[in-house]
């Protein structure tokens, strides 16, 4: 099976997470997610997150490590979803919304409950780890 590749930002600024909620009239449910999209040059993954974090929100991103990676189904397409810890360029950015209804900070807890999909759980939980050593090394 071929997968498509796909990128993820996840977002943190100041303890919170920016999470996007998808516009109704998109072919998908208008549900929460972490804000990135389809690749279209797989030699360049950490560009392609860049280039699609400044189309659907005008903001500039710092990429860290990738997170999670996994695979999931998108209009009967299998993707694989590369998944990447990120921050803010400016740490009060201007967003503006293209592709999106709707963006929001949120802590853990909330992320939690808004991102409800096992594999969504799976990049929390490893943001838990990381927030818990870091804290650790204080």
């Amino acid at each position: 099976m071929m997968y498509k590749l796909a990128v993820a930002a996840v977002i943190a600024n100041r303890g919170k997470v920016l999470i996007a909620k998808r516009k109704p009239q998109d072919m998908l449910p208008p549900i929460w997610e972490f804000p990135g999209g389809r690749v279209e040059d797989p030699n360049d993954l950490e560009g392609e997150l860049k280039r699609e974090i400044l189309e659907e929100l005008g903001i500039d991103i710092k990429i860290q490590f990738l997170l999670e990676a996994y695979t999931m189904e998108r209009n009967s397409e299998p993707y694989l979803l590369l998944n990447y810890l990120c921050f803010p360029v400016d740490k009060d950015p201007e967003i503006q919304l293209s592709d999106h209804s709707e963006v929001r900070w949120v802590g853990l807890e909330e992320l939690s409950k808004l991102l409800d999909h096992p594999k969504q759980q799976g990049v929390i939980m490893k943001l838990v780890k990381i927030i818990m050593f870091f804290s650790s090394e204080e």
